[in-house]
């Protein structure tokens, strides 16, 4: 389902679960706009609250999360235990 992700870029942002280490309570992890796009496997995270905001910045604000893990592969992705929410 990723790769289809990838190759059609819909969702524009897809989310993960959140269990996996290193995200935060109350963090969404996902993948930016800009990376899909880019073919980059960076998982971020923002705020729930900031991910689903429907302020003028929300974009810009998912566009520039943190990257709390980066791959360079998507096999190397889901490898690690990512899965998509």
């Amino acid at each position: 389902m990723l790769r289809e992700i990838y190759e059609k870029c819909m969702p524009p942002t897809p989310v993960f679960k959140p269990y996996h280490e290193g995200v935060p309570e109350d963090a969404v992890p996902y993948i930016s706009t800009s990376d899909l796009h880019n073919c980059k496997y960076n998982i971020r995270v923002i705020s729930d609250e900031d991910f689903f905001s429907t302020e003028d910045d929300a974009f810009e604000k998912k566009e520039n999360g943190p990257i709390i893990a980066h791959y360079d592969s998507m096999e190397d992705l889901v490898a690690d235990g990512w899965r998509l929410d």
